[in-house]
């Protein structure tokens, strides 16, 4: 099946998830929200954090309120690529096309990535990542619903420092994005590093 004709995921759910979801519908709608918020939480989003927090509704709920008031306050909808010069100035994040199942491919090189990592830093990295997740939620094709994160380790030392730079961009998109990836795939990394990687960066 291609991903033009692939299933939404929210057709296959059995009774139990299509309550749960419905749950978090009337709960979302309840809250008033403003148009941008509202825009935002889709079935297919709702989705996201249902399936991303294994459908725990008190933590869905949760964390779906946190996320609204985040957007709230930093609306990434409104994200701007050249209000970010600081932390793109060389191609350490770029959007790569799709994989072939129609998800956006995010390609993260860490040998470019050297600003040093202040929290001002660590904040511009993550609100652009931020901003391409949004764009990528403008492009995917009906049937996919998360990303690809392509993260290629070329030419860089594998130490703790490093490890804690990558956790401190990468795994705050679980906050605000969850389940937005399924996939981090490390190039030029022995196998035990890749498990490792791949548990330090929640993936």
């Amino acid at each position: 099946m291609t991903s033009a004709t692939r299933k939404l995921p929210t057709e296959d759910l059995n009774d139990e998830q299509k309550e749960k979801l419905a749950e978090l519908r009337k709960f979302v709608t309840e809250m008033n929200l403003d148009t941008p918020e509202a825009a935002f939480c889709t079935d297919i989003m709702l989705y996201r954090y249902l399936l991303g927090l294994d459908w725990n509704m008190d933590a869905v709920k949760d964390q779906l309120t946190k996320t609204i008031e985040w957007r709230k306050e930093a609306k990434p909808q409104n994200i701007k690529y050249e209000d970010l010069a600081q932390v793109t100035g060389t191609p350490w994040l770029f959007r790569h096309g799709v994989d072939k199942d129609g998800r956006p491919v995010m390609y993260i090189q860490i040998q470019h990535d050297t600003v040093e990592n202040t929290e001002d830093v660590k904040k511009l990295k993550f609100l652009l990542l931020a901003y391409y997740m949004e764009q990528g939620f403008h492009t995917m094709p009906e049937g996919a619903y998360n990303f690809t994160y392509l993260v290629d380790f070329k030419n860089a030392s594998l130490n703790m420092e490093l490890i804690n730079k990558m956790r401190s961009v990468l795994g705050g998109i679980g906050l605000y994005y969850p389940y937005e990836f399924v996939l981090i795939l490390t190039n030029n990394v022995v196998k035990i590093w890749q498990r490792f990687l791949l548990l330090m960066l929640g993936g």
